[in-house]
């Protein structure tokens, strides 16, 4: 088994070495305290400077362990109660930690999406395996499992971020994919019965490195874009417009270039055009900002607009379509200098195709790392499911807030610990699906469970990556 790590562990690193000093914007936790750090030593970090010794309180990032008294999966110290939270083998690296849970079974950054009448959820798995893989499983109106779960890659190279879109006639999933000599971003078409249609396209240029992909369907063609690094390594965040057969329609447009990335860039299709969303670090201001940018049905882009600034980092956007304008939500100011108390927020903002329509306004407080936001309109207003991290552990919370930024009342906790995060959202038009990953005693699954407009639970849970 420990030998079957150290293959898992390999992979990981000669991806992470072949990716230039923006690879870190798409880590995995943390991305952005990791890019604050590097950027201000004016040199690139390694993925595998992010290693810790053992499981427990030191550092900002929950580590998963065993208890040493029980043998309980743990993540600190207070899991345990009165024994100590042992690392059993040393986790390495930034997703070192998650395969080191339990042997070879983990599923982690699922994606939903809501069919009409029932929800997809994709999701990266490593199941007795030396690679991840992406996987697939259907759940029904009610929260029931629809069949088994379908593995719908097999290769030997890591795929990461997949995000998942409806198209009516099936599903779209959009990933980055990382081999050990090229990274790109590739696109699945599936079934709505949740079968592989055809091969992986790859959709990102050859020759260039592609990554951080996201997707939407527009009512005839899928909208996807990622960031491209070309060959200088000049960064740029790219469009295109992909038919369901197959192909692209029309030419792959450039909606910015020449920034520094420091999270994953979010997209949404409001019926005339695509809203996106990304967060940049100026290094000779040691300023962050979150931009957005308007691009119309052909994917011609207007120029890009600041929607926040701040002294910090900011991380990963989040966008959707609430009616009158964009919503907006991004990590804002990511403080892990300190370890002990790790923080940042939530901001919210309205976005209009030219000008900014609703002014920032906190979404949640900074008492803990709330980190990779999920948002989906619903009605009159959002939903945003959201990782609340700390050294104790994670939980998902959610909140609700109406197109002005108002929130309807505190962020509820939806999923408890000892470790529960990564979670993805979608509106089925009555209530919200959640997907989410979380630590059980025996591994890290991906599940999920159905909450009423205001957050509350509705019926129960179900887990999706294991029989």
């Amino acid at each position: 088994m420990r030998r079957e790590h150290e293959k898992n562990l390999h992979v990981l690193r000669t991806s992470a070495e072949a990716l230039p000093r923006v690879a870190l914007c798409l880590g995995l936790l943390g991305a952005a305290g990791a890019l604050e750090r590097s950027h201000r030593r004016a040199a690139p970090t390694a993925v595998g400077s992010l290693s810790r010794p053992r499981a427990g309180t030191r550092g900002w990032l929950p580590v998963p362990g065993r208890c040493a008294g029980s043998g309980q999966v743990c993540v600190s110290d207070h899991t345990c109660g009165t024994s100590r939270c042992e690392d059993p083998s040393g986790a390495v690296g930034a997703l070192g930690p998650y395969l080191h849970a339990r042997g070879s079974d983990v599923s982690i950054l699922p994606s939903v999406a809501w069919n009409g009448g029932g929800y997809g959820v994709a999701w990266v798995g490593l199941e007795d395996e030396e690679v991840l893989d992406l996987w697939f499983a259907r759940v029904d109106a009610e929260g029931r499992k629809v069949g088994s779960a379908v593995r719908l890659t097999r290769s030997p190279s890591v795929k990461l971020f997949p995000r998942l879109a409806w198209t009516s006639q099936g599903y779209g999933v959009v990933w980055t994919d990382i081999a050990e000599d090229d990274v790109s971003v590739q696109l699945q078409r599936v079934s709505p019965e949740g079968a592989a249609v055809g091969r992986p396209e790859r959709l990102s240029a050859s020759g260039a490195m592609g990554l951080g992909g996201d997707v939407v369907w527009n009512g005839r063609e899928l909208g996807v874009s990622w960031y491209h690094v070309g060959t200088d390594g000049g960064l740029s965040l790219r469009l295109a417009r992909v038919r369901p057969s197959g192909g692209r329609e029309g030419p792959d447009r450039t909606v910015s270039q020449g920034f520094l990335a420091t999270g994953l860039a979010g997209l949404a299709w409001n019926g005339d055009g695509y809203g996106l969303a990304w967060s940049t670090f100026i290094p000779r201001d040691e300023k962050a900002q979150t931009l957005f940018a308007f691009a119309g049905a052909s994917g011609e882009a207007r120029p890009s607009y600041r929607l926040g600034t701040t002294d910090g980092m900011n991380g990963a956007a989040a966008v959707a379509w609430g009616g009158r304008h964009f919503g907006v939500v991004w990590e804002n100011d990511v403080q892990v200098e300190d370890e002990e108390e790790p923080s940042s927020q939530l901001m919210h903002a309205g976005a209009g195709p030219s000008s900014v329509a609703v002014a920032p306004r906190a979404v949640t407080g900074r008492d803990a790392l709330m980190l990779g936001p999920s948002l989906a309109s619903a009605g009159e207003g959002y939903g945003v499911a959201f990782a609340h991290l700390n050294t104790r552990g994670g939980e998902v919370r959610f909140a609700r807030f109406n197109g002005q930024g108002v929130a309807a009342g505190p962020a509820r906790t939806v999923v408890g610990g000892p470790l529960a995060l990564m979670p993805s959202l979608s509106w089925s038009g009555r209530e919200f699906g959640l997907a989410y990953c979380e630590l059980t005693r025996d591994r890290l699954v991906v599940a999920f469970r159905r909450l009423a407009s205001d957050g509350q639970r509705v019926g129960g849970d179900v887990v999706l990556s294991s029989e």
